[in-house]
């Protein structure tokens, strides 16, 4: 049952408002999350820091009084920026004013309102500045019902990995043509199947074997003007979609679709057309565009500076065949009406 309690808790007072009021307004998010955030700085300008209950991140006693810490957003943020600066040798920690280092975060509309507070706490910190890039997405349902693991309706990833049936490269495809960016969406396990089963391993792949077979040849030359068009728009679209400006994960998935419906017109053009296949889908699909780029004898990342340098082995492409998969492939969704 519910316990009413009184008592003082801390908070940030004097923020900047308006400064902060126009960040977010100028924050490339939905609306919904800048009602949120601008409506959290109250008339009293107080942004709260810790709460009365006895459960949390570091509970404090102040005064006889214990304190747990509400917002934590921040916080855990230059916690990882500590442990960037301790892996990689760094001078400072990515937050710190001057660092050089560009800063993304995505949060949830649930955390729309410790956005707001993190930005209020960077600003007060003064040696610490907040995130370059803010991106906001809406919450996924499964089968029209919230994801909980208490009632144990949700997908769970460990259980995926321990199957080792499903493909995840097609997982990541299909999670990034929702549109969770501008809506609430659903993970609906039926088009996940078909993504998967139809497109996935029933296209996709056969089409890259098709385009390898052409290719055995190790055939150099130039790809014909008809695929460099195709190419160029391809990843003009996949750098517009990835922009933190405008970040649009289905515009990505149209583009590499659209690139894919391509048919190579000679065995240069078909290794070209896999060459420019693993470097425009290698943030999206990296299992399948790695293995595609370094069975066209390449090493290092599918990158388009890496083109200017020649292949170290002849070309050994042949995808082996994903298997087909049910919904029993899925744990928890086939159990789901």
């Amino acid at each position: 049952r519910a316990e009413w309690r009184q008592g003082r808790t801390l908070a940030l007072k004097g923020a900047n408002a308006a400064s902060l009021a126009r960040r977010i307004a100028g924050m490339p998010l939905p609306e919904t999350f800048r009602q949120a955030m601008t409506e959290f700085l109250d008339e009293k300008n107080l942004i709260r820091i810790s709460t009365l209950g006895d459960h949390g991140v570091c509970r404090h006693e102040i005064g006889g009084q214990g304190y747990t810490l509400y917002n934590t957003y921040f916080g855990h943020a230059l916690f990882c920026g500590e442990l960037y600066r301790e892996r990689f040798g760094a001078e400072r920690n990515p937050y710190a004013q001057g660092s050089g280092v560009t800063t993304v975060t995505s949060c949830g509309l649930d955390n729309a309102t410790d956005l707001t507070a993190s930005l209020a706490f960077a600003q007060a910190y003064g040696s610490h500045r907040s995130f370059d890039h803010c991106l906001g997405n809406f919450f996924l349902t499964l089968h029209g019902r919230k994801f909980s693991t208490g009632a144990s309706h949700a997908i769970f990833v460990a259980d995926l990995a321990g199957h080792g049936r499903v493909n995840v490269d097609a997982l990541r495809m299909y999670m990034m043509s929702l549109s969770l960016h501008e809506c609430m969406c659903d993970f609906d396990a039926n088009d996940f199947l078909r993504l998967h089963n139809e497109w996935f391993v029933g296209e996709l792949v056969p089409r890259i074997n098709a385009a390898a077979a052409a290719c055995e040849s190790n055939a150099e030359g130039a790809p014909s003007p008809e695929l460099q068009f195709v190419w160029q728009h391809a990843l003009l679209q996949r750098d517009k979609a990835m922009a933190f400006d405008a970040f649009l994960p289905p515009l990505y998935v149209r583009a590499l679709s659209e690139y894919l419906a391509y048919v190579p017109c000679s065995p240069a053009d078909a290794r070209c057309w896999l060459e420019g296949f693993a470097i425009l889908a290698w943030p999206l699909i990296p299992a399948l565009a790695g293995q595609v780029w370094r069975g066209l004898g390449r090493d290092g990342m599918p990158t388009c500076e890496a083109l200017s340098n020649p292949s170290v082995r002849p070309p050994t492409l042949r995808l082996a065949t994903v298997p087909r998969i049910t919904l029993a492939d899925l744990p928890e969704a086939s159990a789901t009406p």
